[in-house]
C-alpha cells in the first residue's frame, strides 16, 4: 500500500513534506497558495442585508447559495468554483434573501433564475430542462451547471498545478469528470431512476456523496451549520481531486486499449464495424477519438466479454439514438425462441441496444443480421 501512495505522489509531483490540501486525504496534494483551504474560507448565514452589514461585507465580492439544509450539489458547486478562481475573496453567503442575492457576484441553486452571463445558476424552474450536452439526457442541478459553463476552467486549474498541460487531456478530463461524478450529483438531486426500462442505466453512481454529505445536517458533533459546511466541502473537494487525478491517469493507458481493439476489429469481424471493448462510456468516447483518426466506417456496436458470456451493444450518439440496433426480427427474443434464430443466443433487449449469447459466433450473429438488415 505504502508503494501504491508513494507512486501517486510522484505522479502529482507532491512535495515530500507539503501541507495536505485537503485534511483526512490519502494524499497531500500541492496546490498554488492562491487556492484556500476550505476551513479559510469565510461561509455565513444571513436572513438579511443587516446581516452582512453588521460584518460590514456589502462592499466585499461574494458568492450565494441557499441557506437551511445544505446539499451534495451546492457544495460541490462551491468547490468548482474555488477552482475556477471564481471565489475571489473567499466568501460564501447562505441566505434566501432577495436583496442579498441581488448584490452577490454568483448566485447558485437559489433564486429562480438561469442566465449563465449573469452568473444565475438555479435549477428549479419549471420549465428548466437544460441538460450538458445533446448526447446527455439527465437535467442538471446547480452542481452541473456550474461545472457545465466553468468546470472546464477549474479542470485546467487543476491539471495545471499538476503540471499537465495537454488540451487532450483538459478535454478528456472535463467530459470524464461529468460522466463519473457529476452527472451522479445531477441525477440525484433530480430524482432520476438509474434504471429506466432499458438495461442501458442513465447515469453510473461512482460515489454516494449525498448521504455523506446529507447526514452532515443532522450530525450529533456540537457544530454550527456553517462549520459543517466546510467539513462538506472537504469531502467533495477530495472526491473531485481524485475523479480529476483516475481521468488523467488513465487517459493514455485506456487510449491504447482502444487503439489496439480498433485495429485489430478486422480479425474480430471482416467488416470491420465491430470491435471488442470494455463496454463504458469512458472507452466510447475514446473510440470516437480513435475515429476521428480515420477516414473508415464508423463502427456499429461494441463486443464485450469472453469465456461463457459474450454481449453485444449498440453506441449511443445521442439520448435515444444509436448508430445502429439489433435487428427488430431479434428484440425480444430469449433463449428458446432466440436460439431458433441465433443459435447459443440468450436474450435481446425489446428496444435493441443490447444482446447477449454462450458464444463469440452468436453475438457475431446478432451483429450480421443487423447490419445486413436481415
Amino acid at each position: 500500500m505504502k508503494r501504491i501512495w508513494q507512486s501517486l505522489k510522484h505522479f502529482l509531483g507532491v512535495k515530500r513534506n507539503a501541507e495536505p490540501l485537503v485534511k483526512g486525504a490519502f494524499l497531500s496534494f500541492d496546490f498554488p497558495n492562491k487556492y484556500k483551504r476550505n476551513e479559510e474560507l469565510l461561509i455565513i448565514t444571513a436572513e438579511d442585508k443587516r446581516s452582512l452589514r453588521k460584518r460590514k461585507l456589502e462592499k466585499i465580492n461574494f458568492v450565494a447559495t441557499h441557506s437551511g439544509n445544505f446539499h451534495c450539489d451546492e457544495v460541490m458547486a462551491t468547490i468548482i468554483l474555488k477552482y475556477a478562481d471564481l471565489l475571489d475573496e473567499g466568501v460564501v453567503v447562505r441566505s434566501r434573501d432577495e436583496e442579498i442575492l441581488k448584490e452577490a457576484k454568483i448566485v447558485y441553486d437559489v433564486g429562480n433564475k438561469l442566465d449563465p452571463h449573469k452568473f444565475l445558476f438555479d435549477h428549479h424552474m419549471i420549465d428548466f430542462k437544460e441538460t450538458f450536452s445533446p448526447n446527455h439526457s439527465v437535467k442538471l442541478s446547480s452542481c452541473g451547471l456550474i461545472y457545465k459553463y466553468h468546470g472546464r476552467g477549474a479542470i485546467e486549474n487543476i491539471l495545471l498545478a499538476w503540471k499537465v498541460q495537454s488540451p487532450k487531456y483538459i478535454d478528456y478530463t472535463y467530459y470524464n469528470v461529468y460522466d463519473n461524478l457529476i452527472m451522479t450529483i445531477d441525477a440525484i438531486d433530480n430524482g432520476v431512476d438509474q434504471y429506466p426500462s432499458s438495461p442501458a442505466p442513465h447515469f453510473n453512481i461512482s460515489t454516494d456523496l449525498k448521504v455523506r454529505i446529507g447526514r452532515l445536517n443532522s450530525s450529533p458533533i456540537n457544530l454550527d451549520a456553517n462549520t459543517r459546511f466546510k467539513i462538506a466541502l472537504d469531502i467533495c473537494e477530495e472526491e473531485l481531486l481524485w475523479q480529476v487525478f483516475i481521468s488523467v491517469k488513465e487517459y493514455s493507458k485506456s487510449l491504447k486499449v482502444v487503439r489496439k481493439a480498433y485495429k485489430e476489429r478486422y480479425t474480430l469481424h471482416p467488416s470491420g464495424r465491430l470491435i471488442k471493448l470494455n463496454y463504458n462510456s469512458n472507452d466510447v468516447r475514446l473510440l470516437d477519438v480513435v475515429e476521428s483518426e480515420s477516414s473508415d466506417e464508423k463502427v456499429m456496436f461494441i463486443i464485450d466479454g469472453d469465456k461463457e458470456l459474450y454481449s453485444i451493444y449498440g453506441i449511443l450518439v445521442k439520448p435515444d439514438e444509436y448508430r445502429l440496433l439489433l435487428n427488430e426480427k431479434l428484440r425480444g427474443l430469449q433463449k428458446e425462441e432466440l436460439e431458433k434464430v441465433v443459435p447459443d443466443g440468450i436474450l435481446v433487449s425489446a428496444d435493441g441496444f443490447f444482446g447477449s449469447g454462450k458464444t463469440l459466433a452468436s453475438v457475431l450473429k446478432m451483429a450480421e443480421m443487423s447490419i445486413k438488415g436481415k
